[in-house]
């Protein structure tokens, strides 16, 4: 190559052959560019460098870029243009060209086979940008000097980045790692090293993760599991309280029979079921604490105990009774004789009964006390009682009273045994009457009379029809004597002249042996009560020997009746454990019914006149019963005569007359006071209703019009003050069609009724003294109202069973035609402002979700006629209702279940209120109020 260049630069020696300006000088195949010009300008070392890079390129590849033969055979002109502008092929694709052309037997031209130089099967890539950076069309792309092709060759060698190709970060990469092979080689196995530790490293992490997300996921089950066991536990809970709930009110109910039946006991039992524990919920309500009231009896102590139960309460002298605990065959056990202290409440002194006592009584002095064993009477001073004063054996010497017969009775060796004693006359003569043994139905004289002073016999017989001893009883001056045969008649004697004063047919069949049958004399000792056919109790005139009237039924069986000393007064005592308390005197039904006794009552006995009475039973207990406190349960508020209809309306007691005016009570502080106050009306307003507002001093005057006319209703007129009322004049003339379409909220006064000719629900201010808004209803009679809570709805109840509810706030009303069958007769509006219960005339009771306009609950109990009144208490869990067959009934709002049906009067209910204090339940008819106590919620 350096001959070309002196040949260009004019150096040229002998040797070299010369050749003329403008021919072409060189071999074809390692010609540059630039020289192919034939310009001869600008040749320098670079046309060197081509030439080289045309022998790297033959050294790799075995054949120059171009083809000599090609390159001539085309003519001078072609050749420059190739050699000037087409780009020579890499070497390495070369290579592939040759080995491609070689498998397929084609005819490329390949190096010749006497050539030294066989091309690489594969090219390093250095080398292809070595050569090609040397085939520079463009020659500032060339190396610049033979050296800086060296270099990079040498480069290319030490596995260094070599100036030819593009210095790409994987390519100075590739050749750092040639160099350092060791290094890499360790930093690799470092690398690989820290790979797998990382690897494992994630490996334990994705595994703690999938762990530690397990363990979120086990926690998330199990508080789902947990919530679902809180939500189970609070179903069972919510079920448990429900049961709960409904075991309590059934057992209310039959609190509520077991009292009505006198199962006093019973009551006190399932009562004290209900006293919460620690951790319980109490669900006691208003009906526990009346219920308890009645069977706690709080108007009766218990003053003592009588052993194996006192058979009999001989009679009271003062405040001294005896009771007296019977040995009757087949019993071993010696009986007990106590007397009593009622004003110290207590045993004075007591003894035990002689072995075989039969029969006791008690001198009408309360002084001596006869005890009979077998045919033998003690006399015993009741100061002493241990002291026997005299006993009588002589009485019945010489007198056959049958064959000797032995039945393996204690003192028992006669055919006969006493089976009661009375003291008659001026207590010098006993009556003795005997019961047989024999095989003899009757006795041959069941009576005898005897003097006890002398211990002889006055009399035997009665000298009347006596045959028979069933019952005794003599009256209070001692002059009478009445006997129970035990047949169909009573007998009436006098027994000092044994002669027979009146004879009643109480009984239509005969009575066994072992059967009771209670007498007392009445007032004056004129008459004499009776209690035979199933507890019915009757009065008879002595004189007369006919009935006087029934006094009244103490069913199923009376066992004992004990009149006040004056007559006036009757107690029953009765198998069903309860104690009645008759007025003789105004022939009305028991004033009184006690409890306190949980077994049957035995008898009975008037103390200290008649404010006091004293009991006794099989339970065991001695009771005294004070009669001047009233029945703690109930009491009763005879309402003037003259009334066909009552109501309770905000705190008001309003009785109508036959004359169609009003009389009214204020009852808001009935809770404090027996009587509840009256409010007479202003007397401006004669004939008038007059309705006070509680709590203000405003009147409601409707006047009674001569001839009203049919649709037109009643002016409604409001005065403010009581002494000298004033009219309010700004209040508008509304014309009430229904007393029903009246009601008072707070300072609100809520009229319903036509103004201007239309049906509008009114609501008037009183402390503004105006009419704060009027709304159009469509019905157009309203026989029900109620308010909510909130004061915003205000339902109104049409005879057609169709309720229409007034949104006091947006002036709008909604109607539910057909919410109940028949007339709707009360509406209530619970606490939550939105459960509404309605009452109708046919019996029907309903729970309604007025939003939503759902039915909840119905209830329709057969035993109710209709219903006319109903009231909600304070806490609204209880209904009360009165009914138009005087039933008051109270029930729980939650379930709509009935309790308890609290009573009866005697006419429709026709109002029903709780107290605000929530303690006080009244009822009213047309006759009577009535004040059930119990406690508040």
């Amino acid at each position: 190559m350096i001959w070309h260049r002196q040949a260009v630069e004019g150096r040229l020696t002998d040797a070299t052959v010369y050749t003329q300006l403008h021919q072409f000088i060189g071999t074809p195949a390692y010609m540059s560019p630039e020289q192919a010009e034939m310009s001869g300008l600008d040749i320098d070392t670079r046309s060197d460098i081509y030439s080289l890079g045309v022998l790297l390129y033959e050294l790799l590849t075995g054949s120059t870029p171009f083809d000599p033969r090609e390159l001539t055979s085309r003519g001078i002109d072609v050749m420059r243009r190739t050699i000037r502008e087409q780009e020579p092929v890499r070497p390495s694709t070369r290579l592939r060209q040759s080995a491609l052309a070689a498998a397929s037997g084609g005819a490329s031209r390949l190096p010749d086979p006497g050539s030294r130089i066989t091309p690489h099967a594969s090219l390093p890539s250095d080398l292809d940008w070595i050569a090609m950076k040397c085939l520079e069309k463009d020659r500032t792309r060339r190396y610049e000097t033979a050296n800086g092709l060296a270099a990079d060759l040498k480069r290319h060698l030490s596995h260094e980045p070599v100036v030819a190709r593009p210095p790409s970060a994987v390519y100075r990469f590739q050749k750092a790692f040639r160099r350092n092979k060791l290094a890499f080689a360790a930093g690799a196995a470092l690398g690989v090293t820290l790979v797998v530790g990382l690897g494992v490293s994630t490996w334990q992490w994705a595994k703690a993760r999938q762990a530690e997300s397990e363990k979120r996921e086990q926690a998330q089950l199990a508080f789902q599991e947990r919530d679902r066991a809180s939500e189970a536990e609070r179903q069972a809970l919510a079920h448990l309280r429900q049961a709960r709930r409904a075991a309590y009110l059934a057992d209310m109910r039959l609190v509520a029979d077991s009292l009505q039946s006198g199962n006093v006991g019973r009551a006190r039992r399932i009562l004290a079921e209900h006293r919460p524990g620690p951790d319980q919920e109490d669900l006691r309500d208003w009906e526990w604490f009346y219920f308890e009231a009645l069977a706690r009896a709080d108007d009766s102590v218990e003053i003592g105990r009588h052993p194996g139960g006192a058979r009999h309460l001989l009679g009271s002298q003062g405040n001294r009774f005896v009771t007296c605990g019977l040995t009757l065959p087949p019993f071993d056990s010696a009986g007990q004789i106590q007397i009593w202290d009622a004003g110290r409440r207590r045993v004075l002194t007591g003894f035990a009964a002689p072995d075989g006592m039969a029969a006791a009584a008690l001198s009408r002095d309360g002084k001596r006390l006869a005890v009979a064993r077998g045919l033998e009477i003690e006399i015993r001073s009741l100061d002493a009682p241990q002291t026997v004063l005299t006993r009588l054996t002589n009485w019945h010497s010489g007198t056959s009273y049958g064959r000797p017969h032995r039945h393996g009775l204690r003192g028992g060796e006669y055919g006969c045994e006493i089976n009661l004693m009375r003291f008659v006359g001026d207590d010098a003569t006993l009556v003795v009457a005997r019961r047989s043994f024999t095989n003899e139905p009757e006795a041959p004289h069941p009576l005898t009379f005897i003097d006890v002073r002398k211990d002889a016999v006055v009399a035997m017989g009665s000298g009347g029809p006596v045959r028979r001893v069933l019952s005794m009883t003599v009256s209070a001056d001692g002059r009478l004597l009445a006997v129970d045969t035990g047949d169909t008649d009573v007998v009436v004697l006098h027994p000092l002249e044994r002669r027979t004063v009146a004879q009643f047919a109480v009984r239509t069949k005969r009575l066994p042996p072992d059967a009771r049958s209670p007498m007392a004399f009445g007032e004056g000792n004129h008459t004499l009560l009776t209690a035979a056919d199933g507890g019915r109790i009757a009065l008879w005139d002595i004189a007369t020997g006919q009935p006087v009237r029934t006094v009244g039924e103490h069913a199923p069986e009376v066992l004992s009746l004990a009149v006040t000393p004056d007559g006036r007064r009757l107690a029953s005592f009765g198998v069903d454990h309860l104690i009645r308390v008759w007025d003789l005197a105004s022939g009305s039904g028991p004033t009184r019914v006690l409890r306190g006794h949980t077994d049957e009552i035995w008898g009975g006995a008037f103390v200290a006149g008649d404010q006091f009475l004293v009991t006794c039973g099989r339970d065991q207990s001695v009771r005294s019963w004070d009669l001047r406190e009233r029945d703690i349960g109930e009491e009763r508020w005879q309402l003037p005569p003259g009334h066909v209809y009552a109501t309770l309306r905000f705190g008001v007691l309003g009785a109508v007359g036959r004359e169609r005016r009003w009389t009214c009570w204020d009852v808001t502080e009935v809770g404090n006071a027996l009587e509840p106050r009256r409010v007479l009306p202003p007397p401006s307003f004669p004939g008038a209703s007059v309705i006070p507002l509680p709590g203000t001093e405003y009147r409601l005057v409707v006047p009674e019009p001569d001839e009203p006319k049919p649709g037109e209703g009643l002016e409604i007129l409001l005065y403010r003050g009581v002494e000298r009322p004033q009219p309010i004049a700004a209040f508008p003339a509304v014309r009430i069609l229904s007393h029903h379409g009246i009601q008072h909220s707070h300072d609100t006064l809520l009229l319903h009724g036509r103004f201007r000719g239309e049906p509008h629900l009114l609501f008037w201010s009183l402390a503004r003294e105006r009419l704060d808004r009027c709304v159009p209803t469509f019905t157009t009679v309203a026989t029900a109202m109620a308010v909510s809570p909130d004061q915003r709805l205000v339902l109104v109840g049409d005879p057609a069973g169709t309720i229409e509810c007034v949104d006091a706030d947006q002036n709008q009303s909604q109607r539910w035609p057909g919410a109940l069958p028949g007339a709707i007769s009360a509406l209530v509006v619970l606490a939550d402002n939105r459960t509404v219960v309605a009452a109708s005339r046919l019996g029907v009771l309903r729970k309604f979700d007025w939003p939503d306009r759902r039915l909840v609950l119905e209830e329709a109990p057969g035993s109710v006629a209709g219903f006319v009144s109903m009231a909600r208490s304070p806490g609204g869990t209880r209904l009360v209702t009165g009914d138009a067959q005087g039933g008051v009934r109270l029930w729980d709002t939650q379930s709509l279940r009935e309790i308890a049906v609290l009573g009866k009067h005697t006419n429709a209910v026709g109002g029903v209120r709780f107290q605000p204090d929530g303690q006080t339940l009244l009822s009213v008819d047309a006759h009577e109020l009535r004040v059930w106590r119990g406690r508040g919620e």
